[in-house]
């Protein structure tokens, strides 16, 4: 992140979860990479279409089941290991940037699009906020 020095790097982890991003839909079919959209078509069942337009697209390559399962046990792995402070609820808002995550170098579990406005990896995705509550839960118990 730009003007941190390095400082949200050195007290982070990294997760990529493959996909294509941002689609373009043209005479019923879905492209993926906008900019070059009639390289790579999606099938129908592997598009996440939104309710309201994030970051100036409709359309994502949906993540499968089977990503999020890993990336929950990932995430799991991973708190227990360093001893990650989560977020007792996550919402939608969790996707959209938010600088005071930046300034105060905020704990959590937070999304590339939180701390920049150009990143598109992760959309506002129901799935991804049930399990993100999951692991709040499970975390989080009285």
């Amino acid at each position: 992140v730009k003007g941190t020095k390095g400082r949200l790097d050195k007290c982070s982890i990294g997760i990529e979860t493959c996909a294509y991003g941002p689609l373009v839909e043209k005479k019923g079919k879905f492209y993926a990479w906008p900019k070059n959209y009639s390289s790579v078509v999606i099938p129908k069942d592997r598009v996440c279409s939104l309710e309201r337009d994030f970051r100036g697209f409709h359309h994502y390559h949906a993540f499968s089941n089977e990503q999020i399962a890993a990336m929950e046990a990932l995430l799991t792995v991973l708190i227990k290991r360093y001893d990650i402070k989560i977020q007792k609820s996550f919402d939608m808002t969790w996707f959209d940037y938010n600088e005071a995550v930046i300034t105060n170098t905020v704990p959590g579990i937070w999304s590339h699009t939180t701390v920049r406005k150009d990143k598109y990896d992760l959309y506002p995705d129901v799935r991804i906020i049930k399990m993100l509550n999951r692991l709040a839960a499970k975390f989080h118990k009285a």
